[in-house]
């Protein structure tokens, strides 16, 4: 239907031509604009007061070998259980000592801050289910 004919020369030209055109725009956008990039805001929480821990021995049973399957089949994902990251850590305690899990999977999360191995070792205390593997990350 429309068939012209350029000489390769024109076509060359017409390329060129709008390869600087849009050259010169990029050029003058970056060299004018400004942007302003926020710097990131990291929200610390502020731990709740409890009594400091007298450094006594708590004895915890020595576990049994973790089972490969059990870990497939029974693993919950608890995203900073140990390290209080939930507001509602109570009712999260609770939820997993019913549950049927037996591999907490993320419960220490320390992606912020180091570890505060005092509240892990009271959340560890809260909860009652004998046979849990906990994991890190």
């Amino acid at each position: 239907m429309f068939q012209i004919k350029i000489k390769t020369s024109w076509a060359f030209i017409i390329i060129l031509l709008v390869a600087s055109f849009t050259g010169s725009l990029l050029w003058i956008q970056t060299k004018y604009a400004t942007f302003e990039t926020a710097s990131p805001v990291i929200a610390i929480r502020k731990k709740r007061l409890r009594e400091p821990m007298a450094f006594q021995k708590i004895e915890r049973l020595i576990p049994a070998p973790v089972s490969l399957q059990r870990l497939r089949t029974q693993g919950c994902v608890t995203d900073g259980l140990l390290s209080e990251y939930n507001p509602d850590w109570e009712k999260y305690t609770a939820l997993i000592n019913r549950s049927n899990c037996y591999y907490l999977h993320r419960a220490i999360e320390t992606w912020a801050q180091p570890p505060d191995f005092e509240t892990i070792e009271f959340q560890m205390g809260q909860i009652t289910k004998k046979d849990v593997v906990y994991g890190m990350f």
